[in-house]
């Protein structure tokens, strides 16, 4: 009986017990095979690379989130689109932020003239993939350098990665009065938790589509991103969560990824300059509200050892009986 029991309870730990090193991240979503979504705002500024005064190729925007709450177990699907949640609501047990830098890789003309401050692009569709690593605003460099140095080791593909979710239960509150810049983020404060981006020859996206009429970069956004580390998630994996990626109601174009970005939604701020390396460049801020939806569940060979552990148990158990009737 007691051999049993004993089985029994580390079958249960070593699934309850989830990722070994358990995070802020891995305490607010279940890991159970059933959606999560992360709720965030965030602060980012779109670059002029080429400072030619209009959106183009390899203009860089970059920034950073904070998730507000998170509700777990929500509804998934309906035909393969994501709908609201309504799951339990709750806040996260500590600071959980998402830092990104994507460079603008290709750009759909929507055909509708605006006659904005910038070039013609409302309608207009841009698409986004990891900042290049040269660039004064990749991943990496953007990064406090304590915290960069600390990431940049435990990155697995840094020239894809587009964000990566950093997490602390010490550091000031992620926005408002606390922290208000990406270099707030310190190696001394934060650690890793995944690390996400457009893989090669997927079909992930990062997809931004412009309808501010003054050509603020205002609109909606969506994206599908690969998972390529997840050291705050331990062994788990992750069921593949379906997303929007074309903006249009009538002809729903669904995708499949490990993280999903939906429901987004950019706003112009203000526009301003940013200077990096001696170079001043023309900017225009922005906030962005947005969630994401991940699916994790526990590793295949960790069930697989809870059920054999609980099948000796279930063994363990009848063969006491057999013994006894004997």
């Amino acid at each position: 009986m007691r051999f049993s029991r004993f089985l029994t309870a580390a079958a249960l730990c070593m699934v309850i017990a989830g990722p070994l090193n358990a995070g802020v991240l891995s305490s607010a979503i279940t890991i159970n095979g059933t959606r999560d979504n992360l709720n965030d705002r965030s602060f980012s500024v779109l670059i002029d690379v080429d400072n030619d005064g209009k959106y183009s190729i390899d203009d860089v925007i970059y920034g950073y989130l904070r998730v507000d709450t998170v509700n777990n177990d929500v509804d998934t699907t309906t035909a393969g689109t994501p709908i609201a949640g309504t799951g339990t609501a709750s806040t996260p047990g500590g600071e959980l932020g998402l830092i990104y830098s994507a460079q603008i890789t290709a750009i759909a003309d929507g055909g509708i003239p605006d006659g904005g401050m910038f070039s013609d692009t409302l309608g207009d569709t841009f698409s986004l993939s990891a900042t290049a690593a040269g660039s004064h605003f990749s991943l990496l460099n953007i990064l406090d350098p304590t915290l960069a140095s600390e990431i940049g080791s435990e990155l697995s593909n840094a020239a894809e990665t587009v964000f990566v979710a950093v997490s602390s239960t010490t550091s000031p509150v992620i926005g408002g009065t606390g922290l208000n810049s990406v270099s707030d983020f310190t190696g001394a404060d934060f650690d890793l938790e995944l690390a996400a981006g457009i893989a090669a020859g997927s079909d992930d996206f990062f997809h931004v589509a412009q309808s501010d009429m003054f050509d603020n970069f205002g609109g909606t956004e969506a994206a599908g991103f690969t998972i390529f580390d997840k050291p705050g998630l331990g062994s788990s994996i992750f069921v593949p969560v379906g997303v929007d990626s074309d903006f249009t109601p009538t002809s729903q174009d669904i995708s499949f990824h490990d993280l999903v970005l939906f429901g987004g939604e950019v706003s112009f701020e203000s526009f301003t300059t940013v200077t990096e390396n001696g170079t001043t460049y023309s900017a225009v801020a922005l906030t962005n509200h947005s969630n994401f939806g991940i699916n994790a569940v526990p590793e295949p060979t960790s069930l697989a050892a809870w059920g054999v552990l609980l099948g000796l148990g279930g063994f363990t158990r009848r063969r006491r009986k057999t013994e006894s009737a004997a």
